[in-house]
């Protein structure tokens, strides 16, 4: 099996999304995205133990879905 990827360094990039929205456009619900060095409220919010939960939660689920795409393209 194959993952598509690209070559960096000493790293493979098989897909790049923001987190927590899925998307790989920065137009798309930015504000949801956590901005450290800007310190926007979806940072803010982080402080929040349930919120830092839900955005965890929101994150790897991003992830497992990206991932299993990528494997059932691979099969195809």
């Amino acid at each position: 099996m194959t993952i598509p990827g690209k070559r960096d360094g000493n790293n493979w990039i098989v897909a790049w999304r923001y987190i927590p929205t899925g998307s790989s456009s920065n137009a798309d619900e930015i504000d949801l995205v956590p901005d450290f060095k800007a310190m926007n409220d979806a940072a803010i919010a982080l402080a929040d133990d349930e919120k830092r939960r839900a955005f965890v939660e929101r994150s790897i689920k991003v992830i497992e879905e990206t991932i299993l795409l990528l494997l059932r393209e691979d099969k195809t």
